[in-house]
């Protein structure tokens, strides 16, 4: 998940349309005035920090609200709404880690996926395999909740679907799905020096 930017720092120079602190963030926007003479950032504008960490959009005395688009340098982002630095509202986060890499659009209260949404997630393997899962239904505080439909997709498995009715019975249907699908899939090894086929049952081969 996308952690929360630090930017906080003294202002080292500042001008009509930009601030510059001492830790070489740098901001480009509307800025206004408070009644003590502070500067404050209100309105459009671009915050660049040291290490690359890039928010493009709104601003309200000081702080990430209304429509916005944060980027990271390792290529996670989210862009949409915001409320005072949080996400809030509807918006899409990409995310990406190693050989792991997904997408949550939907709607965000304070940071976590709250309402209805859809998120989608791949996993590469070293032997070139992969496992998507795509989720679209209900969250509550970054948890699947209430109506819902997931999609697993692989080497093994062709579109399997699972139906999320209610929060109560969520956990048995993700248990026997697992357990039914670690019954059912096998891998084919063709072992051409016996000139034969055998199946080698896949275990754990699905995690929820």
């Amino acid at each position: 998940m996308i952690k929360r930017i630090e930017y906080e720092s003294l202002i080292v120079e500042y001008g009509e349309n930009y601030i510059i602190y001492e830790n070489d963030c740098r901001y480009d926007g509307e800025i206004k005035e408070n009644k003590f003479g502070d500067n404050y950032r209100n309105g459009k504008g671009v915050l660049e920090s040291c290490n690359g960490t890039i928010y493009n959009g709104e601003w309200v005395e000081d702080k990430f609200t209304g429509i916005g688009k944060l980027v990271f340098p390792s290529g996670q982002q989210y862009e949409g709404e915001w409320k005072n630095n949080l996400r809030n509202g509807f918006g899409k986060q990409i995310y990406k880690k190693n050989s792991f890499e997904g997408w949550y659009e939907g709607y965000w209260l304070n940071n976590q996926r709250f309402g209805f949404g859809k998120n989608y997630y791949k996993e590469k393997y070293d032997n070139g395999e992969f496992f998507e899962e795509e989720y679209q239904g209900n969250w509550m505080f970054d948890k699947k909740s209430g109506n819902g439909t997931i999609t697993m997709k692989g080497k093994w498995f062709d579109n399997e679907v699972i139906n999320m009715q209610s929060i109560g019975k969520r956990k048995n249907i993700e248990l026997d799905a697992r357990k039914r699908i670690e019954n059912e899939i096998r891998v084919k090894i063709d072992l051409e020096n016996q000139g034969k086929l055998k199946y080698y049952k896949m275990r754990n081969s699905v995690k929820f």
